[in-house]
């Protein structure tokens, strides 16, 4: 079970990823462009739970997903 201290500090990080690549977006002018990869993304993350699942697991380490 997460502590509500464990899902704020989740946000927080979120949320500066988030902000991190909107204003590098922004910045080189591709907003739109990266949205559309985000939703892609979201997409793909919907359709393949497998995938969905290593991607959010802090259990699994990134030389195991690597083949």
């Amino acid at each position: 079970i997460l502590m509500a201290s464990q899902l704020a500090s989740g946000d927080l990080v979120s949320d500066r990823y988030a902000s991190a690549l909107y204003e590098l977006a922004a910045e080189k002018k591709l907003v739109d462009p990266v949205l559309n990869d985000l939703s892609n993304l979201k997409n793909i993350l919907k359709d393949n739970k497998e995938l969905s699942l290593v991607v959010k697991s802090p259990l699994i380490p990134f030389s195991a997903v690597m083949l």
